[in-house]
């Protein structure tokens, strides 16, 4: 899974390289890696909930 995501990450990078997104880059990769932390926040809370 790190693997695949790490390729995800460097062609998203590679996709986004000498565009006007370039400068916006470390923000892009940030707000994808948050998605995966929020869907986890959200699987312990119904975690939470259902013990």
């Amino acid at each position: 899974m790190r693997g695949e995501l790490a390729g995800i990450i460097d062609s998203l990078a590679a996709l986004l390289a000498d565009t006007r997104l370039e400068d916006d880059l470390a923000d892009l990769l940030w707000s994808f890696v948050a998605i995966f932390h929020r869907k986890i926040d959200r699987l312990e809370r119904d975690l939470d909930a259902n013990e």
